[in-house]
């Protein structure tokens, strides 16, 4: 995998994403899951860059992120160096985990934003992992659609954009944005993923 040709300029939306090694997996137990989320957050505050949505898979990692500082380019190299450090000493591994610099999409319209929300959480059930999105844990689909309420991804840009598309603004600031979302992501998942399907990391 090439490194990263794009610089990352505050204020701006991105896809940044990565893969292990000849595609070989980056968690080796459900707790190295875990560990790769504090990592994260370790080296990533939101004065760097909000999450707008993510995914975890069993081989790689999706991120859409509204970058908020120059040095957010900086600290996402010293978190890939830190967790690989971390599962290297920890299963007696050698080499590199990631198949290279992670990558970075730019994101320039918020039509290709809503989609690529659906096509982050989609990874588990094209991958075969679950039947809903909602069964897999490793991804912010839960705090979408209101069956969890962590702290790392914000949704309330996706959900806004939904409610103005609507023509309902305030539902965004109502119970009604889990099902905003839940209606969004089953409809149309399928269609709208292959319009920006050739800007994808597969």
């Amino acid at each position: 995998m090439p490194r990263r040709s794009i610089p990352l300029v505050a204020g701006q939306y991105y896809h940044v994403y990565n893969r292990g090694h000849n595609r070989q997996p980056i968690f080796f137990t459900q707790d190295d899951y875990g560990l790769f989320l504090r990592r994260f957050r370790h080296f990533i505050s939101p004065n760097d860059a909000i999450v707008i949505a993510y995914v975890l898979m069993p081989n790689h990692y999706h991120f859409v992120v509204r970058c908020e500082s120059d040095q957010f380019a900086h600290a996402m190299r010293l978190f890939g160096i830190s967790y690989s450090k971390i599962i290297n000493r920890q299963y007696d591994r050698v080499g590199g985990l990631f198949q290279g610099a992670y990558q970075a999409k730019l994101v320039e319209c918020d039509e290709y934003l809503l989609h690529l929300s659906q096509y982050v959480h989609f990874n588990p059930v094209k991958a075969g992992l679950v039947d809903e999105a909602a069964g897999w844990p490793y991804s912010s689909y839960p705090e979408y659609v209101g069956q969890r309420f962590g702290t790392l991804p914000q949704p309330s840009l996706i959900w806004q954009l939904l409610a103005d598309r609507a023509g309902r603004p305030e539902a965004a600031l109502e119970n009604k944005r889990f099902g905003l979302y839940d209606k969004y992501f089953r409809e149309d998942t399928g269609n709208n993923i292959g319009t920006i399907q050739h800007l994808l990391f597969a």
